[in-house]
């Protein structure tokens, strides 16, 4: 897999995909730079369990993190600017 070393933001409509991919087996790659990059790895495979929001502004909320299940049951809460690429895993 080659990856693009430029500093790209890809903006990702986290509140759909989560629900659409709640309870899914997913994978998430990592930002070069993110501290779930150091722990975890470049990438995480697990099962999608949850998502945190918090209030942005005055009326709109946005998805903080997701909640992810990995094979050995432990939960890890992924921060959403972690992440650089998010999918189902089929």
């Amino acid at each position: 897999m080659r990856h693009n070393t430029s500093k790209e933001i890809i903006n990702i409509d986290f509140d759909s995909i989560s629900s659409e991919l709640n309870n899914k087996k997913v994978i998430a790659l990592f930002d070069e730079q993110s501290l779930s990059y150091k722990i975890l790895g470049p990438e995480f495979i697990g099962r999608l369990v949850g998502r945190t929001k918090k209030q942005c502004y005055s009326l709109s909320k946005k998805v903080d993190s997701l909640t992810i299940l990995s094979n050995e049951f432990l939960t890890h809460k992924i921060p959403v600017e972690d992440i650089k690429v998010f999918a189902e895993v089929v």
